[in-house]
């Protein structure tokens, strides 16, 4: 007689990220945490640095919503007199005011002096790569190019996508920037002896490596969490064979498998301890599953089940 003892339910916290973030230079911590109550959806942390993440949790999500207040503000303090020339205008020379002689905008050449040909407000630099380029003459030294390139074809480069501001902090011992990924924030801690410029960069690419990870969703600034991951109740007959195909799906036909079950977990709010026991997979989690699979693999929701 079989005592039907089900299996214990996994410790709920945060995701590890341990295989994104370790090894990082200067890094103390990486966290992702939901803008809606702070709950932190992933977390690393170095091993030896001591932080309070309940308390820091709320505090890093104040002082985000408090610099965008502050930034929503900055443009009317920074906004201009309309008669003010621009720094453009200057530089051409095609302001109402005269500039002082010598500076920006003004020569002292005069029509028939040929330097006048490489210093005309109007000729951009492009135009004189170009002259330069093609041997004309009246250009010293006509040394051609190893390529030519038309500001035409630059101005029909499709323009960059915008993306979140990258928020510094700066302590006596650490660095932390923020950066918002749809309904969470990105959080990058790191030791203060770290350049900054460096702390950037990494901070972008951790950002770049995590953000296709996360839950799909937006949240206002009082809105609830689109996923947690605390432990579900137990699933009902049926739902955790379910969870089991899923994952063994994903494991067979994902590009990486080997952080393929890292991936659903971060997407679906599943912690991986839980993976590892699909019948403790609550009903209500299952369709996050789901959806996880189908956009790692790539697939629509009739494709994915007729493979199950």
């Amino acid at each position: 007689m079989t005592s039907g003892v089900a299996p214990p339910d996994p410790p709920s916290g945060p995701i590890p990220l341990e295989g994104i973030a370790y090894g990082t230079q200067g890094l103390e911590a990486f966290l992702a945490i939901h803008l809606g109550d702070a709950h932190i959806h992933a977390a690393f942390v170095r091993e030896g640095t001591l932080l309070p993440l309940t308390e820091l949790a709320p505090a890093l999500c104040a002082a985000y919503r408090a610099s965008q207040g502050a930034a929503l503000a900055l443009p009317a303090r920074l906004r201009r007199s309309s008669s003010a020339p621009s720094l453009t205008d200057v530089a051409r020379g095609t302001s109402g005011a005269r500039a002082p002689l010598g500076s920006a905008g003004t020569h002292t050449t005069s029509p028939g002096d040929p330097r006048l040909a490489h210093t005309t407000p109007t000729e951009t630099f492009s135009q004189r790569s170009l002259a330069t380029a093609s041997g004309s003459p009246g250009t010293p030294g006509g040394t051609p190019l190893p390529f030519r390139t038309s500001p035409a074809v630059l101005s029909s480069r499709p323009p960059r996508e915008p993306s979140e501001p990258l928020i510094t902090l700066e302590e006596s011992g650490c660095i932390v920037l923020l950066r918002r990924v749809r309904a969470y924030l990105v959080v990058c801690l790191f030791d203060a002896a770290l350049p900054l410029g460096m702390a950037r960069l990494l901070a972008s690419r951790l950002t770049s490596t995590l953000s296709p990870e996360l839950p799909r969703g937006e949240v206002s600034d009082v809105g609830e969490p689109t996923s947690t991951a605390d432990s579900a109740p137990r699933s009902v007959v049926g739902e955790g064979d379910r969870a089991r195909r899923l994952l063994e799906l994903v494991s067979a036909l994902a590009p990486e498998p080997h952080v393929a079950r890292l991936r659903v977990s971060l997407r679906a709010g599943i912690p991986p301890a839980a993976l590892e026991h699909p019948t403790s997979i609550g009903p209500e989690a299952v369709p996050r599953l789901e959806t996880a699979v189908e956009e790692i693999l790539g697939l629509d929701r009739a494709a994915l089940r007729r493979l199950l």
